[in-house]
C-alpha cells in the first residue's frame, strides 16, 4: 500500500504545517503553499512572493448584502489570486460568532446569526473549491470572546443545545451542504477540553455524525499536546508541530503508525482535490 513507503519521520513532517505541506519528492507528493485570511492573501504575497493582491471587504459587510451570488465570486476572486501567486490554499474564511461586540475577532466573522453565517460562508468557499483553492473555515468551534486575554485562556460553558443549534450550525452546512474540505481548530477550550484535542468534536460530530471528509489543522503555534491532538483527529499542527514529543508517544505506546497514517492520508486527500 501506498501509506507502508513512508517512514516515520516522513508521516510526522506531513502533519507539520508552516504556512506549506512539505512535499516529499521520491514519494511524488507536491509542495502546497497556504496564506493566512480570510478576506486576502495580502500580508504572506508580499513577505513570500513579493506581490501585493486585493484586500476584500469585512466578512460582516458581505453578510449584510445577503447575496449569495456575491459570496460566490469573492471565494471565485481569492481563488484566481491564489493560483496567480502559486498558493492553493487560504487559512480563511472564519465563521465564529458574533456573541459579544467586544470580540476582537469580530471583523473576520460574518454574523450573530448562524444560518446567514452558514450560507455566505459557505458560498464564499463553495466558490474558491470550484476555482481549485482550498479553504480552511476557522475557528472550530466557539472563538468567540477573543479580547484582552490570549485565546488558550478561554473555557466556554453552554449547553449541548446552544452548541449545536448556534455555533455548530454554520460549520454543519458547510461540510454538508458546501463541500468545505479543510477547517482549522480553534484554540479554546469547550469545558475543560481545549478544542483541538477533543475526539468528541473532531472525531465524534465532525466525522462520525456529519461524515466530514476533508483534514483539520491546529491554529498558529496551539500549546496542546501534539499527540493529543492527533488521536482527537486534528492532523496538521501549525508551526511545525512537535515531532519529537509524538515520537515519544510512539515509545510510550500512547500512539502507533496507524494514528499517523490516518492524519496524513488526509492531508494526501486534500492534496489531491486541489491538484
Amino acid at each position: 500500500a501506498f501509506m507502508d513507503q513512508f517512514t516515520i519521520a516522513e508521516l510526522g513532517a506531513m502533519m507539520s504545517g508552516n504556512y506549506s505541506i512539505p512535499g516529499i519528492e521520491r514519494l511524488g507528493i507536491p509542495v502546497t503553499h497556504a496564506v493566512d485570511g480570510p478576506v486576502g492573501f495580502v500580508y504572506q504575497m508580499g513577505e513570500k512572493f513579493g506581490v501585493t493582491g486585493v484586500f476584500y471587504a469585512a466578512p460582516v459587510m458581505v453578510a449584510a448584502t445577503w447575496n449569495t451570488d456575491l459570496a460566490a465570486k469573492e471565494g471565485d476572486c481569492l481563488a484566481e489570486e491564489g493560483l496567480w501567486t502559486h498558493c492553493t490554499g487560504i487559512y480563511g474564511p472564519a465563521t465564529n460568532m458574533h456573541r459579544s461586540p467586544f470580540n476582537g475577532r469580530n471583523y473576520e466573522y460574518y454574523s450573530e446569526d448562524s444560518l446567514l453565517s452558514g450560507v455566505i460562508c459557505g458560498n464564499t468557499v463553495h466558490g474558491a473549491n470550484d476555482a481549485g483553492v482550498y479553504t480552511y473555515v476557522k475557528h472550530f468551534i466557539c472563538n468567540d470572546g477573543e479580547s484582552g486575554i490570549y485565546r488558550d485562556s478561554v473555557y466556554t460553558w453552554m449547553t449541548e443545545q446552544a452548541l449545536r443549534e448556534i455555533y455548530l450550525r454554520p460549520f454543519q452546512m458547510l461540510v454538508e451542504d458546501y463541500d468545505a474540505v479543510g477547517l482549522m481548530s480553534s484554540y479554546n477550550r469547550i469545558g475543560a477540553v481545549w478544542a483541538g484535542g477533543s475526539e468528541a468534536l473532531l472525531t465524534g460530530i465532525l466525522r462520525d455524525e456529519w461524515h466530514f471528509q476533508g483534514m483539520v489543522t491546529s491554529d498558529w503555534w496551539t500549546r496542546g499536546e501534539h499527540y493529543k491532538e492527533i488521536k482527537a483527529g486534528n492532523d496538521v499542527k501549525m508551526a511545525c508541530g512537535f515531532p519529537e514529543r509524538v515520537k515519544k508517544a510512539m515509545e510510550l505506546g500512547e500512539l502507533d503508525r496507524s494514528d499517523l497514517e490516518r492524519c496524513a492520508k488526509r492531508v494526501l486527500d486534500l492534496i489531491l482535490k486541489i491538484d
